[in-house]
């Protein structure tokens, strides 16, 4: 593994924090961005209707957008009778590996750090901090008797 000194971090750092805005912005405007997570609230709301009571929902984007992940997360616990569950044992062995060298993450992502989200029943995985692309899970079941 290539070992970087202070200076190469930083700009590391500041170069990722530069490429999640870009992508965060590119090509949706605040409207269409909303637009797109209405959709998935509306996808999650006909998908757990289909669990059964103890059963597992898995939601899943390829974005890094808030509005449509932990937004979406904290709407579908509020009006649902699910619970958030671990991914923690759920990852394959090379990526929950990757998870835990200590990256740094960038500052818009400060205090998200994987192993605290693991626990929280959701991954978002940056693209230029981990190696692929933006990508989100979460993890569900839903309540028994509900």
């Amino acid at each position: 593994k290539l070992q970087m000194d202070e200076t190469n971090k930083a700009r590391r750092i500041d170069l990722l924090q530069y490429q999640i805005q870009e992508l965060e912005a590119a090509q949706l405007h605040p409207g269409e961005q909303e637009e797109l997570a209405a959709l998935q609230r509306s996808i999650l709301s006909t998908a757990q209707a289909y669990v059964k009571p103890g059963g597992t929902l898995v939601y899943s984007t390829c974005t890094i957008g808030r509005a449509e992940n932990e937004e979406n997360v904290r709407w579908f616990l509020e009006h649902f009778p699910y619970e958030a569950v671990s991914l923690k044992g759920c990852l394959p062995e090379g990526l929950t590996e990757t998870l835990t060298e200590g990256r740094t993450l960038p500052e818009s992502f400060a205090g998200e750090a994987p192993e605290k989200t693991l626990e929280q029943g959701y991954l978002q995985l940056l693209p230029g901090v981990y190696p692929c692309d933006g990508f989100f899970i979460a993890r569900f079941r839903k309540k028994d008797g509900q």
